[in-house]
């Protein structure tokens, strides 16, 4: 029986499943929308993580993936957040 590898980040938490570091120490979290891949950074992994110094204040990695989910449960395009009305009529006029 393979041992799963459990992967860690530096402060030996447990990453979840398309998370991973990045050399410069940055966040990154991989989904796939329509068959590609998307990715979302940020300098922090969870909400109490302090915001590095000399970094623009951003949300936590996890608060990124959860609001990705949850459009991606609700069957919503996550990278066309911001469509305008025109845009939003014509796609749901090819549907």
């Amino acid at each position: 029986m393979p041992s799963l590898k459990i992967r860690r980040d530096s402060k030996r938490r447990v990453l979840h499943t398309g998370e991973s570091v990045r050399a410069n120490g940055k966040y990154q979290f991989k989904y796939v929308v329509n068959g590609k891949a998307k990715f979302l950074y940020s300098w922090r992994l969870t909400q109490s993580d302090p915001q590095p110094a000399g970094k623009l204040p951003c949300l936590s990695l996890r608060e990124l993936e959860k609001s990705i989910n949850r459009d991606l449960e609700s069957r919503l395009d996550p990278s066309c957040r911001n469509l305008t009305v025109n845009e939003l009529v014509e796609r749901y006029l090819k549907t």
